[in-house]
């Protein structure tokens, strides 16, 4: 209920492992290693355990990611969205919180990407390589990047793709902007849900 006791750097209590710091000495976690854990500020009672564990085994287990299309989903062929909402990906030995790198079936990608120009980067985009494979960007994405982006992961569903590891299966499914806003609405209500009250009565902040 408290998190880990470890020292926050600018607000935050993760590991960015690529720069060195935060979270449990700026590492990856290691055998034998002891991580401290918060002091809660408020009381959760068993129900509120409940309801984390039905959360967890249900937004975060989920294997099919929900996409809008990406900056450059104009530029790939009419068949390009279709392949990647058909097809069945395997993620990687090589994803991080930097990229989930996926494989399996390749997204036809446009005929120019290759003298495309970086541009800015965003948490959920995917990234088509030239060989066809999807690469979806995580929290510690770089700021720029040249691949195309045929389409972003909705906030709703970074959670879920943060959980992914190496050999899971998962898929694709294009949503419209209502259905993202929508679902980024129950997750947030989820949430507040599992907050439990810090004194007063039920809910309160």
């Amino acid at each position: 209920g408290g998190g880990f006791g470890v020292e926050p750097v600018m607000g935050s209590r993760s590991t960015l492992v690529s720069a060195g710091f935060g979270g449990h000495g700026g590492r990856t976690l290691r055998a034998g290693d002891t991580v401290a854990l918060g002091e809660a500020e408020g009381s959760a009672g068993p129900e509120h355990g409940r309801h984390a564990v039905v959360w967890l085994e249900t937004v975060l287990s989920r294997r099919e990611l929900r996409v809008t299309p990406g900056a450059h989903a104009g530029l790939f062929p009419g068949d390009s969205a279709d392949a990647l909402a058909r097809a069945r990906f395997t993620v990687s030995r090589r994803c991080d919180r930097v990229g989930v790198r996926l494989e399996g079936a390749a997204v036809p990608g446009p005929a120019d990407a290759g003298g495309m120009d970086s541009e800015p980067t965003e948490t959920g985009g995917v990234q088509v390589t030239g060989d066809g494979g999807p690469i979806v960007l995580g929290v510690d994405r770089p700021t720029t990047g040249g691949y195309p982006v045929i389409a972003c992961v909705i906030a709703a569903d970074l959670p879920a793709l943060a959980m992914l590891r190496p050999g899971d299966v998962v898929r694709f499914a294009w949503v419209g902007r209502a259905e993202a806003r929508a679902a980024w609405g129950e997750l947030t209500k989820a949430l507040d849900g599992l907050i439990p009250a810090r004194g007063g009565g039920e809910g309160s902040r």
